[in-house]
């Protein structure tokens, strides 16, 4: 997936780098997409605090597919108000731009005015935010005259932010959810225009969810190899179906087993 990607490093402090017991020479380096790469931590919220054991395939699977989905063209300019840190961040901002060799836009505060202002300057086109962010940036009216798509992640989006988004800005809203341990579902660009008012989309091509008495399972491409008891230190390897442990709270409705049914296909709301 992500074999011939060859990544630069820049070292700007050698005798910290050089003192370093985990230094290694940049010749002796490689890069392993199989290899853990990342590890973030869930905020425990649904469950026992955990680090997610990812590599660049598992998260990258997301970045792929979606990449297929929605193709990029060379002026594409996305941005997104979160830290490079944040899990959604890394995909949109790190991997993405490495896959299609598009533009990622970032600044170093929040603040809706100067944010609508620095976005019509760079023209960009695309926002993925929370529905916080967008909301505050709907709020400033932008002429963004060469936006083609607004994503909503992590939580449902409000009824109004949608009718506001395709009035202020010309665009429909999408939406898009993953969890720390896997990648989650979006709204393709083919999918009814109103499809975000019931739906939190469908899982990326090799994934599945399955809902069983109120919890939720998932596995795939998009699963990390492992999670690691922040507490307990207890490894746990993920072979097969993961058990996220709840529905999360405020979800709504996806669409289960696999992205190869449609809004109008064989795989319904689950």
């Amino acid at each position: 997936m992500l074999q011939r990607v060859e990544p630069s490093v820049f070292v700007t402090d050698t005798e910290a780098f050089e003192s370093s017991p985990y230094s290694l020479a940049l010749e002796d380096t490689s890069a392993d997409p199989d290899r853990v790469s990342l590890v973030m931590f869930t905020s425990g919220t649904t469950g026992e605090p955990k680090a997610a054991l990812h590599t660049l395939n598992t998260w990258g699977a997301y970045q792929v597919y979606a990449a297929g989905v929605t193709p990029s063209t060379p002026d594409n300019r996305t941005y997104m108000p979160h830290t490079l840190t944040h899990a959604g961040a890394i995909g949109t901002l790190l991997i993405r731009p490495v896959l299609d060799g598009t533009c990622a836009l970032l600044t170093d505060v929040w603040a809706p005015g100067p944010v609508a202002r620095f976005l019509s300057e760079v023209d960009v086109t695309g926002v993925v935010a929370a529905p916080f962010f967008l909301t505050g940036l709907v709020a400033e009216a932008p002429k963004l005259p060469n936006l083609r798509y607004v994503t909503a992640t992590g939580t449902p989006a409000p009824a109004q932010l949608i009718t506001d988004v395709r009035a202020v800005l010309g665009v429909r809203l999408g939406t898009a959810w993953a969890m720390t341990e896997a990648a989650g579902t979006f709204i393709r660009p083919d999918d009814p225009d109103d499809w975000i008012r019931h739906s939190v989309g469908r899982p990326i091509d090799g994934d599945e969810l399955d809902i069983r008495d109120g919890r939720l399972f998932i596995r795939g491409a998009g699963v990390c190899l492992a999670t690691l008891s922040r507490d307990s230190g207890e490894l746990s390897v993920i072979d097969d179906w993961y058990d996220t442990v709840t529905w999360p709270n405020g979800m709504g409705e996806a669409e289960s087993r696999s992205s190869a049914g449609s809004p109008n296909g064989s795989a319904g709301p689950g």
